[in-house]
């Protein structure tokens, strides 16, 4: 079960004629994809990174594995705990209390399933920590080019993300899709290094490529059941989704 986040994404879709699909369970419309998932068993996993990619993927392998989820911040949640503090998500008024409860279902659910926690440790600087690993799973999300990311963040904190400024900046579609793939990038290509030779090691969500909410769940979810095949052949579905509703 995935808490909805009333973002109407489903609903949006439906009432343009496209593919029915949900931001927090891509299964949701895409079943026949995950109707025979091969995920990972019997292995000693590490997921970098406490976002809703890492959570969701963590979720889905741990009942076959031994599954830890490291995070450098002291809480889970990663930037998605951003949010809720802009004006809007997709084209709803965003909630913040949403995207927190959110995050710490997904955190429980991780745990009822005996996922381990560790918070406020970093990978780059303690590398170590990755030793004994079968597979590491880097989902440690996006991250903002040309020194915008701490500018966003206070933004973001200071509450001028709801008010009449904040409404206007981020009312222009062009300027929400430039702040999510134009301004960003992701960090797996530079996170890939701090694994050892013998370990298998996947990039999922923002980590792999800058997207929006929906993409990086998608791709944790297919990391985590499918098989690289399936993985690639079903990696553009989000994008389909999004060309359909434009139309």
């Amino acid at each position: 079960m995935r808490r909805c986040l009333s973002c109407n994404y489903c609903v949006n879709g439906m009432r343009t004629g496209a593919r029915i699909s949900c931001v927090v369970n891509p299964v949701a419309g895409f079943e026949l994809d995950f109707a025979n998932p091969t995920p990972p068993r019997g292995e000693k996993i590490c997921v970098v990174g406490a976002g809703p990619a890492g959570l969701s993927y963590a979720s889905l392998v741990a009942d076959r594995n031994q599954v830890t989820v490291i995070e450098c911040a002291p809480v889970s949640g990663g930037a998605f705990r951003y949010t809720g503090k802009a004006p809007l998500f997709g084209e709803v008024e965003a909630a913040e209390e949403s995207f927190r409860s959110y995050i710490t279902e997904l955190e429980r659910a991780c745990r009822n399933k005996g996922v381990g926690f560790h918070h406020g440790v970093d990978v780059t600087q303690d590398p170590q920590v990755l030793d004994g690993y079968d597979r590491v799973v880097f989902a440690t999300g996006a991250r903002y080019r040309y020194g915008l990311g701490s500018f966003a963040m206070r933004f973001l904190d200071s509450g001028l993300g709801k008010t009449r400024l904040g409404r206007r900046l981020f009312a222009s579609p062009r300027v929400r899709e430039w702040l999510y793939y134009g301004a960003r990038r992701g960090t797996g290509p530079d996170m890939r290094r701090l694994a050892r030779p013998h370990q298998r090691v996947a990039v999922v969500g923002d980590a792999a490529r800058a997207g929006k909410a929906r993409e990086a769940i998608d791709d944790a979810f297919r990391a985590a059941l499918l098989s690289e095949h399936k993985r690639d052949a079903g990696a553009d579905a989000p994008a389909s989704d999004k060309l359909q509703a434009e139309r």
